[in-house]
């Protein structure tokens, strides 16, 4: 299925995180490529302030649903996580953990 036909956030992350590897420990390089995919046809005659400004108006999606669907993919599929995936996941429980002491 291309790009532009998946409905969800979570598929397209998803499509993303299986064909481009090196976005599952980049949040950054993640979201980056999933607005160029999504705004491949227009990003050729697009300024950088037209791009803000549909972003402005909550026209693209929002950064964090997208990182969270990042997230809860690699929390369901062991294929799709990063090298940084524990290091990440153990730094998280962490800090839980001590919010939780206190």
């Amino acid at each position: 299925m291309l790009f532009e036909q998946m409905k969800t956030i979570k598929e397209k992350v998803e499509f993303l995180l299986v064909n481009y590897p090196l976005l599952r420990d980049d949040d950054f390089r993640l979201i980056s490529n999933y607005f160029a995919f999504l705004m491949k046809d227009k990003m050729d005659n697009m300024s950088a302030k037209d791009f803000l400004q549909l972003f402005s108006e909550g026209k693209l999606p929002h950064t964090e649903s997208i990182r969270r669907c990042r997230q809860k993919l690699q929390e369901e599929n062991i294929k799709l996580r990063g090298k940084n995936y524990t290091e990440r996941k153990d730094a998280g429980d962490k800090t839980s953990k001590l919010i939780n002491d206190l």
